[in-house]
């Protein structure tokens, strides 16, 4: 379905979850993914996003951003750069968790939805 007009009602879901496709989108879409997100999960319920993270040292970082810059489109330089647990909290999701995996290279963050996307 398109993640921006998800065909379900309004808190239809426990959990929603996005995984490696926020940094396919550019910003007006993201958002849009992420108010919808919002729309189809139950108050208090859990938000999963799953993307596109770098590591903390600079030889690590400095590599994997040429490495997956290589073979992802111009939103992914965009969208790194972003402070995603900051982009979520403005959406309206309470970031409770945000744990780095394969190194750094990607990042898991855990929310809840809040009161008001």
């Amino acid at each position: 379905a398109d993640a921006t007009a998800l065909p379900f009602d309004d808190g239809s879901f426990d959990i929603a979850t996005i995984s490696f496709a926020l940094h396919e989108m550019p910003a007006t879409i993201r958002a849009a993914t992420l108010a919808e997100m919002l729309r189809v999960t139950k108050p208090g319920g859990t938000v999963v996003v799953v993307d596109w993270g770098l590591p903390k040292g600079y030889v690590a970082r400095h590599a994997v951003y040429r490495a997956v810059r290589f073979f992802e489109d111009a939103h992914y330089t965009e969208f790194i750069r972003l402070d995603l647990a900051n982009l979520l909290a403005r959406s309206g999701i309470n970031v409770a968790a945000e744990h780095d995996v394969l190194w750094g290279a990607a990042r898991v963050v855990v929310g809840t939805k809040g009161s008001a996307p």
